[in-house]
């Protein structure tokens, strides 16, 4: 008789081999019996595939499955059909976890009817981040609230762990940046009882390298993926609340990646291009969503041309010099 399989963790990797055993060894010290770990190929033409299959031959629980490249969330999707757990967590194939990331999550869900457990993460660029992780159960602290407080967090797909069938009619759109800005919506709308854990269980990896206007201006194509959440919207699957949330939510990410813009002439049609977004919400949607105030004021700010043009003003030196420090 086979295991019982609580957790199903999915990992996609793409080229990824400087970074994949570091991973998989978090993933693999954090395991329970209660947990399977499926590891998908993305059609990688680095080392990747290989320490992939040679650490499944070795390691109990993990699975191998090899695709033609389509991307993270045709990845993920692919996963998703071989997973059997309860619960399903994510893992980017260049970051790592805890090892009490599984422990930390069992105790959380001893609130039965908790539908989906977020927790805390740490940005890093280099180094050891899994010493700074929780490396042990003493100070959990876990609170529960609902889909409002959900909504306003990150909406990484690895951040959270929530039961399978969340993800039932709710795949990851493929050729989309910001994929989670389409799925983590209507997660949040699902949810009754969510638990939250301030501890840092997760090591998000940000890739070293200089940041470019073309890698800034790919950053619009977020948009994309809040067009197709209007549309999920309009159909009836979201509610407008967590569309609009989400949109708002956003508009820190916008005026990031408009002051990395080099050219000035392009920021000026990207200003444009942000406030024709923004002026898709009144100002009453804004303040009755469940963004926290801070978004909700960027988002004011970017349907209005001169605030836009202000913040961009204000924005851009402390931006380039954060960038510059981090690479």
């Amino acid at each position: 008789m086979g295991k019982c399989v609580k957790y199903s963790i999915i990992v996609p990797i793409y080229n990824v081999d400087r970074f994949l055993k570091d991973c998989l060894d978090s993933i693999q010290n954090a395991m329970t019996d209660e947990c399977e770990c499926i590891l998908i190929n993305d059609g990688s033409t680095d080392n990747s595939g290989h320490i992939a299959e040679v650490y499944c031959e070795t390691q109990a629980f993990f699975h191998y499955y090899k695709k033609e490249n389509g991307g993270l969330s045709d990845a993920r999707n692919f996963g998703l059909q071989f997973a059997k757990g309860e619960y399903i967590l994510f893992v980017d194939s260049d970051d790592v976890i805890s090892p009490i990331i599984i422990h930390a999550i069992d105790i959380a869900l001893k609130k039965s009817n908790t539908d989906v457990v977020y927790f805390n993460f740490l940005k890093f660029y280099s180094g050891n981040v899994i010493k700074l992780l929780a490396n042990d159960i003493n100070g959990l602290q876990i609170r529960y609230s609902g889909r409002k407080e959900l909504s306003q967090m990150p909406n990484f797909a690895w951040a959270r762990v929530a039961r399978r069938n969340l993800y039932t009619e709710n795949k990851f759109p493929t050729g989309i940046i910001y994929e989670d800005v389409f799925t983590s919506p209507y997660i949040s709308q699902q949810s009754t009882v969510v638990a939250f854990i301030d501890l840092p269980l997760y090591g998000y990896r940000k890739r070293s390298g200089s940041i470019t206007t073309d890698s800034a201006e790919k950053q619009f194509k977020m948009f994309e993926a809040v067009k197709l959440l209007k549309a999920r919207q309009e159909k009836g699957e979201v509610e407008f609340v967590f569309y609009s949330t989400a949109l708002i939510n956003l508009s820190q990410s916008c005026l990031v990646s408009l002051a990395r813009i080099e050219d000035a002439n392009t920021r000026r049609i990207y200003r444009k291009f942000i406030k024709n977004e923004f002026n898709a919400l009144t100002f009453k949607n804004i303040m009755v969503s469940y963004s926290k105030i801070k978004f909700k004021c960027l988002a004011m700010a970017s349907k209005i041309t001169l605030s836009l043009y202000v913040l961009e003003k204000i924005l851009r030196p402390v931006v380039l010099f954060a960038d510059k420090r981090n690479h």
